[in-house]
């Protein structure tokens, strides 16, 4: 054997041994409890947690797929309606506008598929009650780290809860505050883990924060004064959501709402994709970075006053657009509500159906 061949040979075995003593001595020193205690919404956590959900990650990527699609189409028809709006020919934009809530409605059955599979198909069965009465309960704030989560309706007026999976999980009433708590056990836990949450029929609530870095957040309805919604990665869908104020913020994933009635929404994404539909009365401010964020508003064009910025990204406003602004721009329609668009390198587009 040759010689630097030797030496590559013993190389080799000394690193191998220099890192065996260090996770040996890692694991020892407390490093495995970390490894277990590392925030669910970490990036590592987010890949490994996708590679365990590649049942639905799959179906996922096909929903991105028609998502990239509609961005695309809505990028074309922007341009097409420009021209058309320059010959006056108003029909076409509309037949535009239309398909495109089509193909988010479409996309929007596939997310509730998906979630359908992942949530209702096994169900686990067991004993759910807390405990805790609705009675006693004016707020609820989740924070559940990378597991899965859906509401589901209580069959009494109590909370309950059900946990799928090894994590560690608790739940309490702390000042009329309803708590659920925990994180997926990264190290022993499936990489499927759901909760269920069950709320008892016609609960509102006064406020309500759902913290959840990855999986798929099926909210359902949800009827409450303040909502805060928080999404690191993953699919999140609700079928109706009633609240004054509505806040809501994702990362890298994609989010599709329907049903939002509101009189302030807040909502943010930033290499991800939103598309949301519904009411809101009084005030928008909606930012975006690298995504996209798409709005169909039960709103008219001439319901807000518009402050517009701009930088390397796109916006439109019914059949107005927007692309690489220097300055502000302000649009005055004399209104009572206001809409702020803020869009880095991504791309809002806003319809309206009035």
């Amino acid at each position: 054997m040759k010689k630097f061949a030797k030496i590559c040979l013993i190389m080799s075995a000394v690193l191998v041994l220099i890192g065996g003593t260090i996770c040996v001595l890692g694991a020892v020193s407390g490093g495995w409890r970390l490894v277990k205690e590392m925030d669910g919404s970490g990036s590592f956590w987010r890949v490994m947690h996708r590679m365990g959900h590649a049942h639905v990650s799959d179906e996922a990527e096909n929903i991105r797929a028609d998502i990239e699609e509609v961005k695309e189409e809505v990028r074309d028809s922007l341009n097409e309606a420009r021209d058309e709006a320059e010959s006056e020919a108003w029909d076409e934009i509309e037949d535009f506008r239309t398909e495109i809530s089509d193909e988010m409605s479409d996309i929007k059955d596939d997310i509730d598929d998906i979630i359908g599979e992942e949530f209702h198909k096994t169900v686990p069965g067991g004993d759910t009650d807390t405990g805790i009465a609705a009675s006693q309960i004016t707020d609820m704030k989740i924070d559940i780290g990378g597991a899965s989560l859906c509401f589901m309706e209580s069959e009494n007026d109590n909370f309950g809860v059900k946990v799928d999976g090894k994590g560690e999980y608790k739940y309490y009433e702390s000042g009329s505050v309803f708590y659920l708590e925990g994180k997926r056990d990264h190290i022993i836990g499936e990489n499927n883990e759901k909760v269920y949450l069950y709320i008892p029929k016609g609960k509102v609530f006064n406020e309500v924060e759902i913290n959840v870095g990855g999986g798929l957040i099926s909210i359902g309805e949800l009827d409450a004064q303040e909502v805060d919604m928080t999404a690191g990665a993953g699919l999140i869908s609700c079928d109706r959501i009633s609240c004054r104020e509505l806040d809501v913020e994702v990362g890298a994933g994609e989010a599709v709402l329907d049903g939002i009635e509101a009189d302030k929404m807040d909502i943010e994404v930033g290499m991800g994709s939103i598309y949301m539909k519904g009411r809101i009365t009084r005030e928008i401010d909606a930012k975006c970075g690298m995504g996209f964020l798409g709005m169909e508003l039960d709103n008219a064009e001439t319901d807000f006053n518009y402050e517009v910025e701009c930088a390397a990204g796109g916006i439109a406003i019914g059949d107005k657009n927007y692309s690489a602004l220097s300055n502000e721009v302000q649009v005055n329609n004399r209104a009572s509500g206001e809409c702020s668009l803020d869009c880095s390198m991504g791309s809002i587009e806003v319809a309206f159906t009035r």
